[in-house]
This record gives C-alpha cells, structure tokens and sequence, in this order.
C-alpha cells in the first residue's frame, strides 16, 4: 500500500495537480496511489481543515470523470491530532471521521498536551471500530523510548504505522527488522510503512534540521544536494527503497518538503523550479 501527503489549498487547482501527481507516481515512479493523506496544520501553520478537505476532495474526485486518466481512485484519508485540544473536541472530530464515512483516519498525539498518540489511538479505536488507524514513529525504534511509544500504539489497536524520513537504506533495514520482533511480541497484525522525502535543495535541507521536526537529514545527502545532485541522490534513494520494502513486504509512503512538490515524481519540468 503506498501513500502521499497533499496539502488542500485551492479545489480547482488542487484537483489537476493531485491527478498529475497520481499519474505521476504510477509513471515515473511504478507506484499506484493507494491512499493520500490530508495533514492537519504542518509546522503549526494554519491550513484547510483536514477531514472538510479530505472530504472535498473524496466526493470531488468520486464525482469527476477521471477514469480515463487514472486506473483507480485512492483514498482520502483525513488527520486528527491531539495537540491542544480538550477531549470533547477530539471526540467531535473523531465522530465526524464516522460520520463521513471514512475508511481510515491519522493519528497525531499531543505528546506535549493533551492525549498522548496511545491514548489517542484507544479512544478512536473505541469510537470508530473497523476504521484503520494510522500513527508514526521516529526511524530509531529499537531504542527504548521510542519502542515503549511504539509498542503502546501496537497494543492500542493502531493498523498501520508510518515512519519519519528515511535517508539510508541500512536505516530502514533496522527499523523494519525490528519491527517485525515488535509485531511477534504484541500479536499485531500492524502495517509499516517507510518515509521517504523529497528534498531538492541544500538550502530546505538546512532549515528542515534547524527546525528539530524529530528527523535529521544526514551529511551524505546533504553533500549530494550541494554537489547539485538532487535528482540523483532521490533516484537512488527511492531505488534502494524500493528493494527494502519488496524485501520485507513493507510499504511506502512520500511527502515532499514544498506544497504538492511534483519532483519527487519524476516530472522534468519542477526539476529547475
């Protein structure tokens, strides 16, 4: 099952550009979209509401004649986070998950406030019933705190799993064979899916690190990008993904830095943007 993240900012336009990006992962990438994920408010920056545009885009795309240019439609899959929040307010978007009929929601956990990613979890698991449930973890999860938090979600009744970036082939190795010891230990027939990014510039790699989002880009990449060898770097990277998730009969999932950034995609004409 592979996935991407789209940010909602204007229907019309983001209607032609999220069909671009679908034939574009099928084409330049060998990936049929299986799910896009909606984030809610990235960088603590305020965007459209994630279940209204997850829902938008649903009924916009169910609607339209697109048959003719893709072989199936994704899913749309909404984000509710815990960040700030009062229960009542997280259980009003969770009700509005069933209420649209959603066959998936993600989960973010204010660790700092509010309901913790587990506890979060639970209470939607409670509500939602068959709905999947997807959460994400750090790359690292064979370190303690990382894999108390993990294994919290697994026992939660989380269905899928995706990780922060992943850069290095041997990293995602670890982390898959890992998880599968945590998937034995649990019962769980949880999914994982691998992160990758697309990142094309040294300059958004430096100000991603300085920003601490919990992953760092590494020094072998960063060289790649300042050697303007962006489009190479990603090939390589997306190749040796690829390998490992065949491997391990895992997934993937993309996001890219800038909004609906269609490089990562293969489409020659961002490459120079």
């Amino acid at each position: 099952m592979f996935g991407i993240e789209f940010l909602p900012q204007e229907i019309n336009e983001d209607t032609e550009r999220l069909i671009a990006m679908l034939e574009g992962g099928r084409e330049n990438l060998g990936q049929e979209v299986d799910f896009v994920l909606i984030p809610t408010n990235p960088r603590n920056k305020a965007s459209v509401s994630s279940l209204l545009g997850a829902y938008v885009l649903r009924e916009r795309f169910s609607t339209m004649n697109v048959e003719s240019r893709l072989k199936h439609i994704p899913q749309f899959v909404p984000t509710i986070s815990g960040a700030g929040l009062e229960k009542m307010q997280i259980v009003s978007q969770i009700l509005g998950v069933k209420y649209g009929e959603f066959k998936s929601v993600a989960l973010i956990g204010g660790e700092s406030g509010g309901l913790d990613g587990a506890s979060l979890i639970a209470l939607a698991s409670e509500i939602l019933g068959e709905v999947s449930l997807i959460s994400g973890s750090v790359v690292e999860i064979w370190e303690k705190d990382a894999e108390q938090k993990l294994v919290k979600k697994l026992q939660a009744g989380v269905s899928r799993i995706i990780t922060q970036p992943i850069f290095e082939a041997e990293s995602a190795r670890k982390c898959v064979e890992h998880f599968c010891l945590l998937q034995e230990r649990c019962g769980t027939n949880a999914k994982l899916l691998l992160g990758v990014f697309g990142i094309f510039s040294a300059e958004s790699a430096y100000r991603i690190n300085e920003a601490r989002l919990g992953f760092k880009i590494p020094h072998t990449y960063l060289d790649a990008l300042e050697q303007g060898k962006a489009k190479e770097r990603f090939e390589s990277l997306w190749e040796q993904m690829q390998e490992v998730a065949k491997a391990y009969n895992v997934s993937l999932y993309l996001s890219t830095p800038k909004h609906n950034d269609l490089r990562a995609y293969g489409n020659e004409l961002c490459w120079t943007v």
